[in-house]
C-alpha cells in the first residue's frame, strides 16, 4: 500500500472514530486487514489512537472476536535495543540485532487506555488490561493484569460476578464461569 494511500485512511479513520467510533473501527478492520493484520473474527472496539507495530506489514499481530483496544495503546513486534547497547560497548561491527516477535490479542480482551502490548505479548480469552499496563509474555485467560511491569491482580469472572452480580446471575451455568486460581 502505498504511503499516500495509508495516510488518507488513517486521516479518515481518526475522523470517523470522532463522529461515530463504531463506523472508525469498520474502517481500521478493513484498512489493517488489507495490510496485512491477523483476525480471528471481528473486534468490537479499536480506539482512535491506537498505533500497531508495522514492521512485517502489521502480519505479526492477531485481534480476535469481541476484542475492545482503548485510545493511546501501542502494540509493539519488534525490539532493536540490544543493538544500541552493543554499540554503546564497543562493539564495532553495527549489524543490528533484535528480535521480531508476533503480538495476540484473545477473543473478549479488554486492552486499557495507554496500555503497550511488548513483542511476543499473547492476552488469553476475556483478559482484562488495565489502564497504562506494560504487558510481556503470556496472559492468562481471564486474568486481571495490571501496572509496569504488568502484573496479574485478580480474575475478570470473579470481578464482574463481584461488581455485576445481577448481570453475572443471568448467565448460564458453565465451567468457564468460575474463577480459577483462587482468585
Amino acid at each position: 500500500m502505498r504511503k499516500m494511500q495509508r495516510v488518507l485512511w488513517f486521516v479518515l479513520i481518526r475522523a470517523a472514530s470522532l463522529v461515530a467510533p463504531p463506523v472508525g473501527t469498520r474502517l481500521a478492520i478493513r484498512f489493517y486487514e488489507r495490510a496485512g493484520m491477523n483476525f480471528d473474527g471481528h473486534p468490537t472496539y479499536i480506539g482512535r489512537n491506537v498505533w500497531f507495530d508495522s514492521t512485517e506489514g502489521y502480519r505479526l499481530i492477531t485481534l480476535s472476536e469481541g476484542v475492545t483496544i482503548s485510545s493511546d495503546v501501542r502494540v509493539l513486534t519488534h525490539d532493536w535495543a540490544p543493538s544500541r547497547t552493543l554499540w554503546s560497548l564497543g562493539r564495532l561491527d553495527r549489524t543490528p540485532i533484535g528480535r521480531r516477535e508476533p503480538v495476540a490479542v484473545g477473543p473478549w480482551a479488554f486492552i486499557g487506555l495507554g496500555s503497550i502490548l511488548m513483542p511476543g505479548a499473547q492476552v488469553g480469552r476475556g483478559a482484562i488490561i488495565g489502564a497504562g499496563s506494560v504487558v510481556r509474555g503470556a496472559v492468562p485467560d481471564y486474568a486481571i493484569v495490571m501496572g509496569n511491569p504488568g502484573t496479574i491482580v485478580g480474575d475478570a469472572r470473579e470481578y464482574v460476578q463481584r461488581k455485576f452480580p445481577e448481570e453475572w446471575a443471568k448467565l448460564p451455568p458453565s465451567s468457564e464461569r468460575t474463577p480459577a486460581g483462587g482468585f
